[in-house]
Parts: structure tokens; C-alpha cells; sequence
């Protein structure tokens, strides 16, 4: 059947065209005529043909043979998949990419055949009904690729485990523009200080083999100078995040002020985080919002600030937000010399910090974080009967 190529609908999401394929096949069907339609579904939708679509507008058709599918939905798109998931000239993140995608599909079509999925019923069973089963995603896709099993296996856990990081290296890959991965020998043992996503970039477009790889190796430094080296490296292509930097400072110990607080947030009983939250007690996830209160307090009422929250609410997480170290840094600051520590912590430990932080963020009428969290601190200090009240001196 012929159909108008203005027809045939494209739906977003596609994988990016191939403009090199594109021009082998106008070629080949410059020479040979084109032999497989493309396939469409019952609206024009296009299912598998999208380079053989391109490739003819080249040659200036304007109309293209299809076979029309009965396939919708996720079967149609399983079948395009399908179609080019064996062509050898795929990237292999796209490759990747599409094995991930196929085994969502097939595993939502055939729930059955997910680990832990739908298994037959209790009355199918009772009733012995002989079912054939669907072979699992891993055996269905061995057999299109004509491989093992374990194969895609692997190839499945290899494209599950790519971050972020490693895609864009690999989509952006050129050997003439990479630097040499910066290694430290120490103690017998290289370790990688720069490098690390391009190694697994490598070994990745090396089906998961060993790479040789070009290396820039120092000797003799400590791990202290290994951090600095990682965050002066990481600082020069400006990739690191505040609370990236302030760990590398913090690991390599060559920024004071930084070491400092990270001493007396540990003396004080709490656990540094530095961003990477495990949800546990006494664990500091904000950065900036602690280096801010230090600036304010000073180092003595930084330590006045850390026991009050460590006293009044234990480490709970809920009162370790950003917003609540900013509020009680503002609130000690301000009452310095006024509030009374027993008073501050026989109040506020009854008060549950969610409601700090509920009672915080409802707060509109100003946009100063620390105003709106210190302003719910001040009440509930004064909130008891009896006595002394603190008056509102916070300037907003």
C-alpha cells in the first residue's frame, strides 16, 4: 500500500535521526528501489521506518509503500524497538537506552514475567489449567539478538548503572578533547582523583571490558592533598556545588574556617552532611545555611546556637532544616544577650518542629526565610504563662 508521506504522523520522543544512515539508505534505494515498507498504524501513526522516511524525501518521494499494523500502544512501540534494536550502527547509549525502555514495556505487557509480578491465580491453579507462560523479558530479548541470556543480563545492569554524568560524556564523546585522568599512587594503590565518569564512559563503549587510558600520576601525597588537588581540579571547570566544595575544604583541611565548623557541628554532637542526607539523627544536611549562621553568631555563639538545638530537639532531622537553622540563628543573634537557655529549651522542646516548619513556610508577608522561622521561635518562647517575655526586636 502507498500512502502520502504528509500523512504519516511522527510522534515526539523518537530517537534522534542518524543523518550519516540516512544517506547509505537514499543510496541504497537510489540503486535497489526501497525493500522493506515502513509500518504505520491504523492512523498513520508511524511505528518503524522514520531513516527510510527521511532517506526518500532526499530522493524527493512523496509517497513511501507501509504495511499497516494492527499494533497500538505499547505493543506498537515495542515493535519499533524491535526493528532497530538489532541494527549494528547504534550508539551504545542509545543502545542502552532502548534495551531499558524494551524491558519496561515488554514487563507492562507481561506483568506476569516481572520478578515478584502476577502469578496465576489461586482458582486458574485450582482449576489446573495448563497456562504457557511468556517468556521473561531476558529470554524474549536474547532470542531477537541472538545471544545468551546472561548477555543482556549484563547489558541490562551495565545501562542501569550509567549516571548521569557518564551519558553526556558518552553522547558528547571525542578523544581530541579529553584531558588525562589525574591519579595519585599511594600506598601501593592508584587512586582516581579526576576521571572517574570517563573511565566508566570508556570501559562503557567497550562492552564493559578494561581500557587503556591516558593518566597524569602523582606520587607521594597524602589524602588531605588529594582532596585539595580534587577540589582546586573540580573548582577550575566549575562543577562543584557549595556543598561539594565545602566537603573537598573540609576533607583536605586547607580552609580554616570550614574545618573549624565542621569541628564544633561534631563536637556539639551532629554529623556534617554536606548534602547527602541518610535521614539520620543529629545529621546537618544544609550547608550554606550553617556557614551563614557562623558568620552571624561568631565562634562562641555558634557553640551556644549548636547545643540549644542539639538539647531542645535531639537531632531530629525535622529540626535541622535549613529554615529552622536559619530562624534560630536569627532568633539567638537578636535575644543574645535577653533569652534564657533553660527557658528555650523547656518551651521549644514541646513544640513539635514540624509545626516550626508548617507555621514558617505559611508565613507571607515577607520573603526573609529566617525572619518567618525566627518570628514562630519568638512566639513560642513567649507563649507560656508567666515569665519574662522577650519583645519583638527583629528589624521586618
Amino acid at each position: 500500500m502507498q500512502i502520502a508521506i504528509d500523512e504519516i504522523l511522527i510522534k515526539d520522543g523518537r530517537r534522534e535521526l542518524d543523518k550519516s544512515h540516512v544517506h547509505e539508505l537514499a543510496e541504497s534505494i537510489r540503486e535497489l528501489g526501497l525493500l522493506n515498507p515502513i509500518t504505520i498504524d491504523q492512523e498513520n501513526v508511524l511505528i518503524a521506518g522514520l531513516h527510510r522516511i527521511e532517506a526518500v524525501k532526499a530522493l524527493g518521494w512523496t509517497e513511501i509503500t507501509c504495511t499497516i499494523s494492527s499494533l497500538e500502544g505499547l505493543q506498537a512501540e515495542l515493535a519499533e524497538i524491535d526493528e532497530n534494536i538489532v541494527r549494528s550502527d547504534l550508539s551504545v547509549l542509545d543502545y542502552g537506552e532502548m534495551l531499558l525502555r524494551r524491558k519496561e514495556i515488554y514487563e507492562q505487557i507481561h506483568p506476569e514475567t516481572r520478578h515478584g509480578g502476577d502469578r496465576k491465580s489461586e482458582e486458574i491453579k485450582a482449576k489446573k489449567i495448563r497456562l504457557d507462560p511468556a517468556k521473561s523479558f531476558v529470554q524474549d530479548t536474547a532470542q531477537k539478538l541472538k545471544v545468551v541470556p546472561r548477555t543482556v543480563e549484563l547489558q541490562v545492569q551495565t545501562a542501569k548503572n550509567l549516571t548521569p554524568e557518564t551519558k553526556e560524556i558518552i553522547r558528547d564523546w571525542d578523544e581530541r578533547l579529553l584531558d588525562p585522568v589525574i591519579v595519585s599512587f599511594r600506598d601501593g594503590k592508584f587512586y582516581v582523583i579526576d576521571g572517574q565518569h570517563r573511565i566508566a564512559a570508556m570501559r562503557k563503549m567497550n562492552n564493559g571490558s578494561e581500557v587503556m587510558a591516558v593518566c597524569k600520576v602523582y606520587s607521594g601525597l597524602t589524602y588531605e592533598q588529594e582532596a585539595d588537588l580534587c577540589y582546586k581540579l573540580d573548582k577550575a571547570k566549575r562543577r562543584l556545588s557549595l556543598s561539594q566544595s565545602t566537603n573537598a575544604l573540609a576533607e583536605s583541611g586547607t580552609d580554616a574556617e570550614i574545618t573549624e565548623i565542621k569541628y564544633l557541628v561534631e563536637h556539639c554532637g551532629f554529623v556534617w552532611a554536606l548534602g547527602k542526607s541518610r535521614g539520620k539523627t543529629g545529621e546537618i544536611v544544609s550547608t550554606r545555611a550553617l556557614i551563614n549562621a557562623y558568620h552571624l553568631l561568631g565562634r562562641e555563639t555558634f557553640i551556644r546556637f549548636l547545643r540549644l538545638l542539639q538539647n531542645t530537639w535531639e537531632g531530629v532531622p525535622r529540626s535541622l532544616t535549613a529554615a529552622i537553622i536559619s530562624g534560630t540563628a536569627l532568633f539567638v543573634k537578636t535575644y543574645e544577650t535577653e533569652m534564657n537557655d533553660h527557658t528555650f529549651l523547656s518551651r521549644l522542646s514541646a513544640v513539635d518542629p514540624d509545626e516550626i516548619n508548617r507555621r514558617g513556610r505559611a508565613d507571607f508577608s515577607t520573603g526573609n526565610v529566617a525572619l518567618r522561622f525566627a518570628r514562630v521561635i519568638l512566639e513560642k518562647y513567649n507563649g507560656q504563662r508567666g515569665g519574662k517575655k522577650l519583645p519583638y526586636r527583629f528589624k521586618g
